[in-house]
């Protein structure tokens, strides 16, 4: 999650905007950079804005393996 929390900061650098999931692992050629090491789901990556964007683990059971809200990492206090 984190690395793909920074390969967003890059691209937005280049872009200006967001990318998809498909557009960051087709820029970083990672193929498992978007499978979750703690359960294997593949994370979801929402676009709200080209300024935004929400990374979580769709994890369907509890305690969620967390979320980055545009940078912002759930476990960071």
């Amino acid at each position: 999650m984190i690395a793909l929390a920074t390969a967003e900061a890059m691209f937005f650098g280049e872009h200006d905007r967001y990318g998809t999931l498909d557009e960051l692992i087709q820029l970083f050629g990672a193929s498992l950079l978007h499978l979750c090491p703690g359960c294997g789901f593949e994370y979801g990556l929402e676009l709200p804005s080209s300024s935004e964007y929400l990374l979580s683990c769709p994890v369907p059971w509890s305690p969620s393996h967390g979320s980055v809200v545009t940078g912002i990492y759930s476990w960071a206090d």
